[in-house]
């Protein structure tokens, strides 16, 4: 299930589920400083055993960054989140995001 940034499409009951990616975009802060409400929104949920994932989108466009490895790293680190960046466009991370979110939750 993908939710897009947006509370009406956030399920309510969202339930029985083993890990959940975050997805900001490198190059819009906006969409980095809302990860905290949507970790908050997971957490509601018996989230305690699921895996978490920061994925930065956009890799590509990194002479628009906004939003730093490092600081991304950090914020993962501190929220006990995996962390990985992407792109679409070229391809980067794109399958190793899925591969790498089973390998977690399979444990």
């Amino acid at each position: 299930m993908e939710i897009v940034g947006e509370e009406k499409f956030f399920p309510r009951n969202f339930y029985g589920f083993h890990g959940v990616m975050v997805v900001y975009d490198i190059t819009n802060r906006k969409t980095f400083a809302n990860v905290s409400h949507w970790l908050e929104e997971i957490d509601k949920f018996d989230s305690e055993d699921v895996c978490k994932m920061l994925v930065g989108c956009k890799s590509d466009l990194s002479k628009k960054r906004e939003v730093s490895i490092k600081e991304a790293k950090d914020f993962a680190l501190k929220e006990n989140l995996h962390f990985i960046e992407t792109s679409a466009k070229d391809g980067t991370n794109v399958k190793e995001v899925f591969f790498k979110m089973a390998l977690f939750i399979k444990g």
